[in-house]
């Protein structure tokens, strides 16, 4: 996942309805690997966990 990623947001409702959003910052754990996300939807900046995050499939 990288920043400028589009994404899904996990919920347990139909794909389609899930939230579009972008990623607009990495944060890293205290191990130093990333495990959180700043991402900005239509309703501003939020902050989600990566394992909660789904990339989109495109080509």
């Amino acid at each position: 996942m990288h920043v400028g990623d589009v994404v899904h947001i996990h919920d347990d409702g139909p794909r389609l309805k899930r939230k579009l959003v972008v990623v607009e910052q990495l944060l890293p754990g205290n191990d130093g690997r990333v495990c959180t996300a700043v991402v900005c939807s239509s309703q501003g900046l939020l902050t989600r966990q990566i394992a909660r995050l789904y990339r989109i499939e495109y080509q």
